[in-house]
């Protein structure tokens, strides 16, 4: 099948692979079976979009999990390990907070507290203009 006669399949045929997909079907195989050849080269940005704005939320949520649980295969790998320097950070913080936890402040209310600061830091900024 030649990419120009890819172009003019139907919406609705891209939006049930995507259903497919969302559903669990693997992307290989999808795509394999809803293009007859196996090169995402051929499918347009513009197609790929109006077929997952097409999709129900509930399918657009399955289909963003699976595209998560696929990432590393999709976009290559990414580092998982951190480098030293990171490493090292994370231990200094987590043997601080051991040694500290008075330090520590819950999660409950952190986002009003970090908007009462920029609020704070706001006024001030203003009136100091």
């Amino acid at each position: 099948m030649s990419g120009a006669e890819v172009e003019k399949r139907p919406l609705i045929c891209q939006r049930r692979h995507l259903r497919e997909v969302a559903a669990g079907e693997s992307l290989d195989s999808a795509l394999a079976s809803w293009r007859g050849f196996d090169n995402v080269e051929h499918v347009s940005l513009e197609q790929l979009e109006d077929a997952i704005l097409g999709l129900s939320p509930d399918e657009r949520q399955r289909l963003a999990l699976w595209f998560e649980d696929n990432r590393r295969e999709l976009l290559g790998s990414e580092p998982d390990e951190l480098s030293d320097e990171q490493r090292a950070e994370v231990l200094r913080r987590r043997d601080l907070a051991l040694a500290n936890p008075e330090l520590l402040e819950p999660w409950d209310g952190t986002v009003e507290r970090v908007r009462a600061r920029l609020n704070e830091f706001r006024r001030k900024k203003t009136a100091a203009s």
